[in-house]
């Protein structure tokens, strides 16, 4: 799977700025708090991947987490129902890429394994294996 890589935030140094609140990540946090824990960086995609989504931006794990499985648009209706401080921020992230964060509302196909057999499927399977 071919996975592109954005780093949408500033680079300082050897740090990168969080896509999504603009702090400082860093690859190990050495301290072992709670504060510098969610600042690990981690990578997220701004389409999620179960959607299709490739590519990937540089954020902290607090932000990842939040974020989860949403899209920009659904994770932005979050923040702004919450006062959230990384409201402004991720709004100018959804229209840097305004296909990405809309919400995907075309139902997506079910694997064949997990699917709904038809009764034809199931008579003709019982047919191949001589059980009809």
């Amino acid at each position: 799977m071919n996975m592109e890589f954005m780093p949408f935030g500033e680079v300082t140094g050897n740090q990168l700025l969080c896509t999504y609140c603009e702090q400082r990540t860093h690859r190990s946090a050495g301290i072992p708090t709670r504060q510098a824990d969610n600042l690990l960086r981690t990578r997220d995609h701004v389409k999620p991947m179960w959607a299709g989504g490739t590519l990937k931006v540089v954020c902290c794990r607090k932000c990842n987490n939040d974020k989860g499985g949403l899209f920009l648009e659904q994770w932005l209706e979050v923040l702004a129902r919450d006062g959230d401080r990384r409201l402004e921020i991720v709004q100018r992230v959804a229209m840097a890429y305004p296909d990405l964060a809309k919400v995907d509302r075309r139902p997506r196909p079910l694997p064949a394994d997990r699917r709904t057999r038809t009764d034809a499927e199931i008579m003709l399977d019982k047919m191949r294996r001589g059980e009809w």
